[in-house]
């Protein structure tokens, strides 16, 4: 079993409040990062990467709240 396996299998077995909660945490540390390499003002393209994975992260969030959701047929 590689990490990305063992990851799917922790994943999987969080409820999906847990897993938000998880990604928000991970957001919070990418603001931090984010903000010291800003003030520092180096690193454009680690700052770049990193804020493409924070958006990615956020994207899974709404996935998840939606996915929580019942569909409502009007």
């Amino acid at each position: 079993m590689n990490y990305s396996d063992n990851k799917n299998n922790v994943n999987s077995t969080l409820s999906t409040a847990e897993r938000i909660n998880e990604i928000e945490a991970e957001c919070r540390l990418l603001d931090t990062r984010i903000e010291a390499l800003t003030y520092q003002g180096e690193g454009d393209l680690e700052i770049a990467s990193l804020k493409r994975q924070q958006f990615l992260l956020k994207e899974e969030i709404v996935r998840l709240k939606d996915k929580s959701l019942p569909d409502i047929i009007a």
